[in-house]
């Protein structure tokens, strides 16, 4: 018999290659770039394009907290042999 054990570390992985398909590194990063010049100028003189640009990075940024929110879940002891199925990582 093999035995296979499952690490956090595993789930991490599989967490981080999820969070990448939403938002690359240089897109988050951008994002942290726009949502501080937003923060500077004040939501109150934005323009109806830096709304959407927010929307869209808020949206953005609550699948990654989702991502990571299931990944915590996850990481629990036991880990599920089939933890990369997307049945445990989708949003229902």
């Amino acid at each position: 018999m093999i035995k296979i054990e499952l690490t956090p570390e595993d789930v991490k992985c599989e967490a981080a290659k999820r969070i990448l398909q939403v938002a690359p590194l240089h897109v988050q990063q951008n994002d942290a770039a726009l949502l501080q010049e937003l923060l500077e100028k004040g939501s109150e003189n934005w323009t109806d394009e830096n709304r959407s640009d927010y929307e869209t990075i808020k949206s953005r940024r609550n699948e990654i907290n989702r991502l990571r929110s299931v990944s915590n879940k996850l990481e629990q002891k036991p880990i599920p042999f089939d933890f990369q199925n997307d049945v445990y990582w989708s949003d229902e």
